[in-house]
Parts: structure tokens; sequence; C-alpha cells
């Protein structure tokens, strides 16, 4: 049989949405089902009806319009008869003939033969009564096709963003439906998990000391396996914890793994507000394309319109301060493939393990803030500095990263330094021990972090603009070289110690003022 790629009209997509009866449908379908369905699932169904509630209204207007009847196997039809063929592309045709017809599998029928607008005449079986074809063309002619789940394929394909968006917006306003790490179920027919499991799940929890557990253990734990369908209870088990606040799901996309909220690193809030990145307005127009390659070189995690191909393997990352500050590694398009994403927890436990040692340390991902938190222990153990190189790579799987702090025997060298004095910042070359690699132009060494909170609060609280920021740490960094050059990627960084920004504000500072004169490849030179 021909399959047709356009079994009926499309136009409906453009202002598709749910309505009651679909909801019903659904919730039926659930009903029977007696488990959670994947949003993939619930979109393919209802994608299902509504191509049947099409095909019945096609049907029925071409009866009112006297148009060729629409063809089903379990009709009886007579010469001359015009007959409408869905599953032919939408041919048409005119009966010829009719001659009786024998399989033992369907007993008596009849064979007509109809020339085709094709041009081509064919046979088709008539008054069979048991025929798959005959329930709205929900089945092919074997039994295993299904055009119309076929089409929905094809329909989903094409437009899977705005038909998942569309329909789960729809279905979380119905408020009858329940979603949980992408799957639904009607919230009326969840097993109800009372507060003594509760209470049990999170003593458990305490008593794995910090190792999240799957909601599978917890069931064993609590001891509720076997009361009922294994799949329904995880579902109704994951939204009773994720409506208390003593749980907290720390799982990548696709598995829900949960942990105490109050077993949480405190450190996290606070490296949060050290990493709090700036908004700055930059005018697209003062960037060239020499600007916007050394912006892209530094992968900051808060650069724009970075596009990379698909990353893979290990990365590097350059330190700069404000990491250093919160114990933490950029996530950013670079380095996100090394590490898991959520669909809705708001941190993801990892394990980080030093590939000198093999030491491991508990750390968290914070996808919205881009930060991988867990790596101060490692800085403070390898005394690590500002512009030191870090590489990363996967580990056994997406919960575990494998960090690589490069080392050297420790030499004495002369560094930028930040120092603070009555309020005020300059820089000065120091002598200091160096025992991990690094990239020189990015080193910018701070020896009191504590006057340089001050200073950061200070310049915040007083309103000191970006610009004014730039020309001091600029004026400053000048002095330290005889030909009073600066590179960029060390403006940044040291812009960067007292006030958290990517590249491209800076840089935009730099081409919006005359005064900063580009003298070739990453160097610029102040002329007032």
């Amino acid at each position: 049989m021909i399959q047709n790629n356009n079994l009926t009209n499309t136009d409906w997509l453009e202002s598709f949405s749910l309505q009651s009866q679909d909801y019903d449908h659904l919730i039926n379908l659930l009903l029977e089902a007696g488990t959670p369905w994947s949003t993939e699932e619930v979109v393919l169904a209802l994608l299902e009806h509504k191509l049947e509630q099409e095909q019945e209204k096609n049907v029925i207007e071409r009866e009112d319009k006297g148009l060729a009847k629409v063809y089903s196997p379990g009709e009886t039809y007579v010469s001359g008869q015009e007959v409408h063929f869905p599953l032919l592309d939408g041919l048409s045709g005119e009966v010829l003939s009719i001659r009786n017809g024998h399989n033992p599998d369907y007993g008596e029928f009849e064979v007509m033969q109809v020339l085709c607008e094709d041009d081509i005449t064919r046979e088709f079986a008539s008054g069979l009564e048991r025929h798959p074809l005959n329930n709205n063309f929900n089945s092919g002619a074997n039994g295993n096709s299904n055009p119309l789940s076929d089409f929905a394929q094809q329909i989903l394909q094409k437009n899977t963003p705005i038909l998942k968006n569309k329909i789960q917006a729809d279905l979380l306003e119905c408020g009858e439906l329940v979603r949980l790490s992408g799957y639904w179920f009607p919230v009326d027919l969840l097993m109800d998990i009372n507060t003594g499991y509760l209470n049990l799940a999170e003593a458990a929890l305490d008593l794995a000391d910090g190792r999240p557990l799957s909601t599978k253990e917890l069931l064993q734990q609590i001891g509720m396996t076997g009361e009922s369908d294994e799949e329904l209870l995880i579902f109704s088990l994951n939204y009773t914890l994720q409506r208390d606040e003593r749980f907290e799901d720390v799982g990548p996309a696709g598995q829900v793994l949960w942990f105490l909220s109050r077993m949480k690193p405190r450190d996290i809030i606070m490296s949060e507000k050290y990493l709090v990145c700036e908004s700055v307005d930059v005018i697209a127009d003062t960037l060239t394309e020499d600007m916007k390659k050394l912006s892209l070189a530094l992968r900051d995690e808060f650069s724009e319109n970075v596009e990379i191909e698909h990353a893979k393997g290990p990365a590097e990352i350059v330190l700069t301060y404000p990491h250093l500050k919160a114990g933490t590694l950029p996530l950013s398009p670079y380095t996100a493939h090394l590490f898991p994403s959520a669909l809705v927890s708001p941190r993801v436990k990892i394990t980080l393990i030093d590939v000198l040692s093999g030491e491991r340390l508990p750390g968290w991902v914070a996808q919205k803030e881009r930060f991988v938190w867990g790596m101060g222990p490692f800085y403070k153990k390898y005394d690590v500095i500002t512009g030191a190189r870090i590489s990363i790579a996967p580990g056994a799987d997406l919960s575990e990263c494998i960090v690589h702090i490069e080392r050297r025997n420790p030499t004495k060298e002369w560094v930028r330094t930040l120092l603070i004095e009555d309020g005020r910042f300059y820089f000065e070359l120091r002598k200091r021990d160096i025992s991990v690699g690094y990239v020189e132009e990015n080193i910018v060494c701070v020896e009191d972090s504590s006057g340089v909170k001050a200073l950061c609060e200070h310049l915040l609280h007083n309103g000191v603009a970006l610009e004014k920021i730039v020309e001091r740490i600029f004026w400053e960094l000048s002095k330290l070289t005889p030909q009073g050059n600066v590179h960029a990627h060390t403006l940044y960084s040291a812009v960067n110690v007292v006030r958290r920004v990517p590249p491209e504000p800076i840089l935009a500072v730099l081409g919006s003022n005359l005064c900063y004169k580009h003298i070739g490849d990453a160097y610029w030179r102040y002329e007032s």
C-alpha cells in the first residue's frame, strides 16, 4: 500500500491549542495505561487524537458537499461510483466492476476494480467487516502499520519545539496533570505518601552521609517496595518529595537523585556573590573583528553570542580571580559538555577528582549561575594563582569530573601584584613562589584579599563607572613595562579582580575612547 505523507491538511497547527475534550482524552489514556507518560508520548497521543478529529471532519465535509466517498473496506460500492483514497496520496477514482472474493482469514467479501486519477487500475476489498482500516484509518492493511501514528511522528519531527512548548504550556495551565522529569500523570490518581514515609526518607538520606539516593533506593530504604506498580509509586514519591522543602533533586537530566537541602554546603551562596557578573550594554560597532577574537579567546562564561561546534573531550581553563576566590570553575559553552545538566534541579551534585593525588571532593554544578563549585581545597592545596592553567576531563560518567592542575617546581618570579593602600589601589612587580603552570598575560596576584573585598564594595557603593575602573587599571598596568603597553588579557584579568565583567565591555571601552591606541596583536597604549 502507498503511504501518504499528507493524510490531512495541517493548517490547524498554526492555531493549535488543547480543548477540554483533549484533556479528557489524555487523562483516560493515562488512566488505562496506569503509568506516567513522557512528554513525547503525550504529544504524540494528542496529535493522533487531533488527526482523528480532522479526518472525521474532512469525511463529513466531503459527504456534505457530495464529493467522492472516502474508501473504507467495510463499505460496499457500485459500478460508476466515485471513491476517495486518503492513503493513496489523496487520489480519487471510479469503480469499474465488482466481483466476489474469498480469503480463509476474512471470509466472503467483494473485490472492486477502480480506475484512479493517475490512469492506473487498482483492486480494493469491499464489504469486509473485519479489517483494521475500518476504524478511522488507525491501522494499515497488515494491522502493524499505523498511518495516523506515522503522520503524527512526521508532524512532531518537523515541529518539535513549537508543538512541545504549546502542549506543555496548555497542560501545565490545565492543572489536572503533574509533570516530573519530563513525565506526566493525573494528580488525582497519584498514590498518597504520608508524613511517616517522608520522615523515613529524611532519615535514609541522613544515613547516606552526603550521597544522593535514587527514588528506587529510597523506596527500598523506607519499605514501600512491592506495594503496587513500581513506576507509579516512583512518580508519586518524586511528586511528594519535590513539594517538601527538606528534599532537593540534585540529579542530571533524565535521572532523579534526592539530597537533603540542609546538607548543601553554605559556601555555595558566598560563591555566588563573588561571581555575580555586571551587565553592561556594549555597542556592537565599538568592537572590531580583532576585539571579538580577543574576547572569545578568553572563554568567559558570560560572553554573548559564542558559537562553537559540539565540544567534546578535555578543556583548558585559565583561572580568573573571582573563580579562585570562590573555589569554582566556569561553566561556559567550552566546558558545559563535561558536566551534567538538569531539567528542574537548580544544583546537580558531582564528584571532582584530582588527577595528581586521586583525591575526590564533592562538587556542585550551578547551571543558572554558570559555575561549578567545590575546587577551593584543590586551589589551597596547590597554592593556585590567578592565571593558572587547569585542565578538566570527563570521568567515568557525567557525575565525575577529572581535574588536572598543572604542577611545576616552585620558583620565585616577578609577577603583577595588586596592592591597596589608604583606600587606593595600584600594581607592582613583586617576587613570589610559583608552583603551578600559568599564562603570563593573565597573572594578577593579590596579597590582601580582605582589602580587595572592601575596595570592591567601595567602588560599587559609590557607583564608579566601568570606564573609570578600566582607565585607572590600564594606567597602573602601563607603569609595569618600559613601553607602557598593556595586553588586553592582562587588563581583563586585572579588572575582574575588582569588578566581575566579561571581556566585551572592557574592550568596548578601549574601542570607544580615542586615547587608547591599538599597537598590534593584543597590545594597547594610552595616549592622552
